[in-house]
C-alpha cells in the first residue's frame, strides 16, 4: 500500500471520486425510486462532471494498491502481478509524473453486461480482469455501473473513453435522464446512453427470472470487500464485493 505521503499527495484524487460516487448515487436512486405511482409523472435530469484524466488515475491507483495489498484473487490464489510489459516503473510514471498512458491503456465501458447480476446501489466494488496469474486490469463498479481501467484493448465490445453516460429508464419521459460526463482535453469521445429496460411500474430490485433470484444478494467472486464499522475503522479484504457505503 501507499505510504502517508503519496496517500496525502494522491488525496485530491479520493475526494474527487467520493464526490462522484455521492452524486452518482444520488442519481441512480432517484431514477429507480420513480415507480410512476409516486406522484411524479418525470424524475428530473442530473448532470454530473468529472475530469477524465483524474478519474483514470483514481482507478489506477485504487487497482494498484489492492494488488501490492494482496486484496485481490485470481483463481483462488492472492493476485500479485500486472500482465507482462506493465511494470511498477510505467504505472509510478504516470501516476506520479503524469506521464501519457501507452496506447490501448486506460477507461473503457464495456457495452456486453449481464442483467441478471445483481446491482447495488451504495457500493463500490473492484474485481481483477485477468488471464492466468496476471492482471490485465481492474473492474470498479460505482452505483451499479461498472468502469474498466485494462492495459490492454480488451478483446470485447467497449467503448474507450467515453465522453459521457446518460441513464434513463423504458417507460419514462424522454426528458427523464441523469448524465454524468468526462471532461477530456481532446474533443471526439463518443457518448453512451444506457437504458434500463424495467419499467416504471416494476421494482427494479426484484429479481425477474430464476436465473437473477439466484445471484441476488450473493457476492461477486474474486471482488473485494471493505465494510466500515460503527466504531474503530477497519478493512476485510476477503474476496467480495465494496461493502455499503
Amino acid at each position: 500500500m501507499l505510504c502517508r505521503r503519496h496517500n496525502n499527495a494522491l488525496s485530491p484524487l479520493d475526494k474527487m471520486a467520493a464526490e462522484f460516487f455521492r452524486y452518482s448515487v444520488e442519481d441512480h436512486l432517484d431514477v429507480f425510486r420513480y415507480l410512476g405511482n409516486d406522484d411524479r409523472d418525470s424524475f428530473p435530469r442530473g448532470f454530473t462532471m468529472v475530469s477524465g484524466p483524474y478519474f483514470e488515475l483514481w482507478m489506477l491507483k485504487v487497482l494498484w494498491g489492492a494488488v501490492e495489498a494482496g486484496a485481490l484473487e485470481v483463481d483462488g490464489r492472492t493476485a500479485y502481478r500486472f500482465r507482462h510489459g506493465v511494470t511498477t516503473e510505467q504505472l509510478a510514471e504516470i501516476l506520479w509524473r503524469g506521464a501519457p498512458w501507452p496506447q490501448a491503456w486506460g477507461l473503457y465501458v464495456l457495452l456486453d453486461r449481464d442483467h441478471d447480476l445483481p446491482s447495488v446501489p451504495k457500493a463500490i466494488r473492484l474485481r481483477p480482469a485477468s488471464v492466468g496469474s496476471e492482471i490485465l486490469g481492474g473492474y470498479v463498479q460505482i452505483a451499479s455501473f461498472e468502469f474498466l481501467i485494462s492495459f490492454e484493448l480488451p478483446p470485447a465490445a467497449q467503448i474507450y473513453r467515453p465522453c459521457g453516460i446518460t441513464f434513463s429508464r423504458a417507460g419514462s419521459p424522454k426528458s427523464s435522464y441523469k448524465m454524468m460526463a468526462f471532461a477530456w482535453p481532446e474533443v471526439g469521445h463518443p457518448i453512451i446512453n444506457a437504458v434500463s429496460a424495467v419499467p416504471p411500474d416494476e421494482d427494479y430490485s426484484v429479481p425477474r427470472n430464476p436465473r437473477a433470484a439466484k445471484f441476488h444478494g450473493q457476492i461477486a467472486p474474486n471482488s473485494l470487500n471493505v465494510t466500515p464499522v460503527s466504531s474503530r475503522p477497519t478493512r476485510n479484504f476477503r474476496p467480495t464485493d465494496l461493502g455499503e457505503l
